[in-house]
């Protein structure tokens, strides 16, 4: 299973699949994401409700639930907040309005994996979709190990040939950002969203800023820049 960029940008899935639950209100949104998932070789469910309007989630035998927060955010993080007491470890991935920061928070404390603006690429969510299963996974991991790169989750510790240094959280979620889509070029708008998606005042030379200091101690071929599109790891695209 997995996703594999080619150099036009689209995502390409290989046969072996995931399947996942859509959580939504939204009947547009669910009806135009399941043709075109299902076109990207997803199998998509749509979460029924029951007789008193609540949505009945079955997640035992899914890779991944796509709870949509836009809606109505406390019945999302009610349908979170359940998954979680029924004791399943089925990854969650919530969506939600960039200025929701609460939101956004609270969903992530009741246990969803990971949240992203519903108003994202759809590339960019198949891909963190995948990302997102394969860490659930791969969860008694602590390595992501990509050719000659290897991050320590717990650590923040990041190898680089024979160079190996622990890096500050926002420089580690960079290369950790790189490292989870390493058949893309990621944009400096792409990094910057995920790197400081909901606060202001952020300098738009914040993701720049970052990749200098990155590079300064693990060398400046270790994050590798393609003029006009954006970053990725040296040797991986």
């Amino acid at each position: 299973m997995g996703c594999r960029g080619n150099p036009g940008g689209t995502i390409v899935v290989s046969k072996a699949t995931i399947n996942i639950m859509i959580v939504s209100d939204d009947h547009y949104y669910c009806r135009t994401i399941y043709r075109i998932l299902v076109l990207k070789g997803v199998e998509v469910f749509l979460a029924r409700k029951t007789s008193d309007g609540e949505f009945s989630v079955l997640s035992n035998d899914r890779d991944l639930i796509l709870v949509d927060l836009c809606q109505d955010v406390e019945r999302g993080l009610k349908v979170i907040a359940n998954v979680r007491a029924d004791e399943s470890d089925v990854p969650i991935l919530a969506l939600l309005p960039v200025e929701n920061v609460e939101a956004r928070v609270t969903a992530l404390e009741l246990g969803a994996d990971d949240c992203v603006p519903k108003q994202l690429d759809l590339r960019e969510l198949l891909a963190r979709m995948y990302a997102v299963v394969r860490r659930r996974r791969g969860h008694t991991r602590s390595l992501i190990e990509i050719g000659t790169v290897a991050l320590d989750l717990l650590k923040r510790e990041v190898t680089f040939g024979t160079k190996r240094t622990v890096l500050p959280q926002q420089e580690f979620a960079l290369v950790r950002m790189l490292a989870e889509h390493p058949s893309r070029i990621l944009s400096r708008d792409v990094l910057h969203d995920h790197l400081y998606r909901g606060e202001d005042d952020v300098s738009p030379t914040a993701v720049d800023v970052l990749i200098f200091y990155v590079r300064r101690k693990l060398g400046k071929d270790f994050i590798r820049n393609v003029r006009g599109r954006g970053w990725a790891l040296s040797d991986v695209v």
